[in-house]
C-alpha cells in the first residue's frame, strides 16, 4: 500500500497528548508505465559463410508520458492517469495549477475506489484547498480511504478516533483497530501507537479489535481479488 500522496503533516504521537497538525501538501505523482508495446519482431537474419547469424535488435525506448497521452487515458476512465493528471494540475506540472481542477481529477479516481486519490480529497477538504473548507467530508473520505486499505488515511483515522477530533466521537477501540492496520501496512508510529494504547484496554476488548481487524483484513483481500 505504498504510494504518493498529498501528506498529512504529523508528528510523532504521544499518549499524555496526541496533537494532530494542519495537513501539509507536498507530493510527487506516482508514474505509471505507459501502455504495453509490442514485443518488436527479430530482425532478418544473415547468412555469412553458410552460418546463420542473429542481427539483435536494438533496444526499444520507454514511451514518454506526454501531458496529452495522460489527459486521453484521464478522459477514458483510466483511474491512475486520473490521480496523475489530477497532481499535475495540484502542483502546475505542465500545466497552469489549479486546485478545483485537480480535486475534479482526484474525484473521478475516487469513484472508481481508487484509496490514493480518495485521501487527498480528504486532506483537500481538511484544508479547504480547490474546495470549502469542510471537517465531516474530510472525516468522511479518510473513512472511505481507510477502509479501501490507504495506511496513511487508516493512521490519520486512528488520530482522530483516539483524539475525538472533527466532531468525532472519540473511540479508543476503534483507535485502536486502525493503528494496529496502519501498523501491520509499515507505518511503524501506528504500530508503536497501537502497543500503547493496548495497555489501556480491557483484554477481552483488546481481543475484540484483534479480530475485528483480522475480519477487515479478509475482507480487504477478497474485495482485491474480485477486482483482479
Amino acid at each position: 500500500m505504498s504510494h504518493s500522496k498529498v501528506w498529512l503533516g504529523l508528528a510523532f504521537l504521544m499518549l499524555e497528548a496526541m496533537a494532530f497538525s494542519v495537513p501539509a501538501l507536498a507530493q510527487q505523482p506516482v508514474e505509471t508505465p505507459p501502455p504495453a508495446q509490442k514485443v518488436p519482431e527479430p530482425a532478418p537474419a544473415a547468412t555469412v559463410d553458410n552460418q546463420t547469424e542473429q542481427i539483435p535488435s536494438a533496444p526499444v525506448a520507454p514511451k514518454r508520458i506526454t501531458l496529452e497521452n495522460l489527459r486521453q487515458r484521464a478522459e477514458n476512465g483510466e483511474a491512475g492517469a486520473q490521480f496523475q493528471l489530477a497532481h499535475r494540475y495540484l502542483n502546475g506540472e505542465g500545466v497552469t495549477a489549479d486546485n478545483f481542477i485537480a480535486l475534479q481529477w482526484f474525484a473521478r479516481a475516487a469513484e472508481q475506489g481508487n484509496p490514493n486519490a480518495q485521501y487527498n480529497i480528504a486532506v483537500m477538504y481538511l484544508n479547504g484547498i480547490g474546495v470549502i473548507q469542510d471537517n465531516a467530508a474530510a472525516v468522511d473520505w479518510f473513512r472511505q480511504a481507510a477502509d479501501n486499505g490507504d495506511a496513511q488515511a487508516q493512521f490519520t483515522l486512528a488520530i482522530i478516533l483516539f483524539n475525538g477530533q472533527y466532531d468525532v466521537p472519540q473511540n479508543v477501540p476503534q483507535a485502536y483497530k486502525w493503528f494496529t492496520l496502519a501498523g501491520s501496512a509499515g507505518i511503524r508510529e501506528a504500530a508503536a501507537n497501537a502497543v500503547l494504547i493496548q495497555e489501556m484496554m480491557p483484554p477481552e476488548q483488546v481481543e475484540m479489535m484483534q479480530q475485528e481487524a483480522l475480519k477487515w483484513i479478509e475482507s480487504y483481500e477478497s474485495r482485491q481479488t474480485h477486482s483482479n
